[in-house]
């Protein structure tokens, strides 16, 4: 006998998710009893794939057999929202807010009282020492999160995932120059349900800065992720005639790695 797959009536559909209900008859197995995995196994093969935009839920798909007709089931296809469903979508998220950073000189300076020293933008200088003061700056990362087919994540690709992390961009990347982005590193599951990856990219961004002033000494460009740091004198101020600390030079330090982030395969 036919399994036959039939829908009934019981339709739900809500903005995320949905269920259709079938009857399913003639499921049964060689001792004439009910077979539950041939009843799932023809209401997958006899329901539709997808249902008012959404995408079946092969997983949460069930039968529950009616005792009283031998081989009779009904079935309750679930359908759920298509959010990364296929290899080579994709998803982005960001975050931009404020973190303390410390300075020891400022952009410009007005002074106040009579003879003060001029320490050309120095900042709280206590006994010959440039202690600075912290201020707030801009914080910008943001994510990626990538399906990847599993024959593309073997041992090689995830080792070259590590070899990128503490690295920044050697050109530009997603809108932003090279040296402006740190891959800040990455992690995955292999969903169960396709067999394929999701992965979750980190970054996080720091702009390139030009003509900084630093007393009477401008930094013409500092790459986002390079340190700048400044060497302090002692001097004698020629109006106060008392002893500052003056900028004497100023230092842009290369400290992260460049990298081809095209070798993430994204």
């Amino acid at each position: 006998m036919a399994i036959t797959v039939e829908e009934r009536y019981g339709r739900q559909l809500s903005g995320s998710s949905g269920e259709q209900v079938y009857l399913i008859q003639g499921a049964v197995d060689g001792g004439g009893d009910h077979d539950s995995a041939a009843a799932r196994a023809a209401l997958l093969a006899g329901s539709p794939t997808t249902f008012a935009g959404l995408v079946r839920d092969d997983e949460s798909c069930r039968v529950e057999e009616i005792k009283s007709i031998a081989g009779a089931f009904e079935g309750f296809v679930s359908y759920t929202v298509n959010e990364l469903e296929e290899v080579g979508s994709s998803s982005y998220d960001f975050d931009i807010s404020g973190e303390a950073l410390r300075i020891t000189h400022s952009l410009s300076t007005t002074k106040y009282g009579t003879g003060a020293p001029d320490f050309k933008g120095a900042i709280n200088v206590v006994d010959g020492k440039v202690d600075g003061v912290d201020i707030i700056q801009p914080k910008f990362s943001f994510s990626e999160t990538h399906i990847i087919d599993d024959g593309d994540v073997d041992e090689s690709y995830k080792n070259t995932i590590a070899s990128l992390v503490g690295k920044v961009n050697a050109a530009s990347f997603r809108g932003h120059a090279a040296g402006e982005v740190l891959f800040t590193g990455a992690s995955g599951s292999k969903r169960k349900k396709k067999g394929d990856w999701e992965i979750k990219f980190s970054f996080a961004v720091s702009l390139t800065r030009t003509d900084i002033p630093i007393g009477d000494i401008t930094v013409t460009t500092k790459d986002g992720w390079d340190y700048l740091w400044v060497y302090y004198v002692s001097d004698i101020d020629s109006t106060a005639h008392e002893p500052v600390q003056i900028p004497r030079s100023a230092y842009v330090e290369k400290v992260f790695y460049d990298a081809d982030f095209s070798l993430l395969g994204i």
